[in-house]
């Protein structure tokens, strides 16, 4: 397994382009290849709100599986124009949502991953707004492991 630093950026708006949340965080993960999939590990940060969660993404060129578990449950799939009801477990209560991948892309450098992914959302009654979600992935050349 390779050492990673991930960095998610968030951005939520309004169909008719109006903000209404952004969110930045960072965490160190690592990655590994099996199969046809790029699989990154991490622990959630304090600054995520999701209190002692491991977060598992599975790239496979053309689709992204979001898996958390620990504080807060949740299983999200992204391909384009695939919709989605899934569930969302928090110690404060249970949410469902309703999401529809808009656009799913890719760019890979050597050591780095970026993903970028545009989907459309409901959140119980709450309607539908637009999230825009960018996942950089970059090998962390300053770490070696320890194992021989």
């Amino acid at each position: 397994m390779n050492r990673v630093i991930i960095r998610l950026n968030s951005q939520q708006v309004t169909p008719e382009g109006e903000l209404i949340s952004e969110h930045s965080s960072s965490a160190v993960g690592h990655w590994q290849k099996k199969a046809n999939a790029i699989i990154i590990r991490y622990h959630e940060n304090e600054a995520s709100g999701m209190g002692d969660t491991i977060t598992v993404l599975k790239w496979t060129g053309d689709r992204l599986v979001v898996i958390r578990s620990g504080d807060v449950e949740s299983r999200q799939e992204f391909a384009v124009g695939l919709h989605k009801t899934s569930m969302y477990r928090t110690p404060h209560g249970n949410v469902e949502l309703d999401y529809e991948t808009l656009q799913l892309s890719s760019e890979q450098h050597q050591g780095q991953l970026n993903l970028a992914v545009i989907y459309g959302q409901s959140v119980g009654n709450v309607p539908r707004h637009i999230t825009s979600l960018r996942i950089e992935i970059e090998e962390d050349t300053t770490w070696t492991s320890r194992v021989n």
